[in-house]
């Protein structure tokens, strides 16, 4: 219970965070060593929390991405805290296998249900 509270806790900083932690400084604000908050996070969320943190800043730079007609991915890169933009290129690869224009540029399709 206690392990869950704190993770509970550390997902709902970096949710919060303006800009995202590094592990270190997240466990340091949680009271925390790395290595259980790592533990911690592999436990409750099933990934380490740096991979959360890679998964949590994809999300936004998407987000960023897909708010605009025509997205300025060095400038996303720089505001979601990327080193540049092929750091983000290439994390949206690994993630997803796609590059950012790819990803963006695929609609949601409706589902069909066929009814007999």
């Amino acid at each position: 219970p206690g392990t869950a509270r704190t993770i509970r806790r550390a997902v709902r900083l970096i949710t919060e965070s303006a800009a995202l932690p590094k592990v270190s400084q997240l466990a340091s604000q949680l009271g925390s060593s790395e290595r259980q908050l790592r533990r911690g996070f592999d436990h409750v969320v099933g990934v380490s929390p740096k991979h959360y943190l890679r998964i949590v800043r994809f999300r936004r730079a998407l987000r960023s991405a897909r708010a605009v007609r025509a997205p300025d991915w060095a400038e996303i890169a720089d505001r979601e805290g990327y080193f540049d933009q092929a750091h983000l290129i290439g994390d949206f690869r690994a993630l997803t296998g796609m590059t950012p224009c790819a990803l963006i540029s695929m609609r949601p399709r409706p589902l069909r249900h066929s009814v007999r």
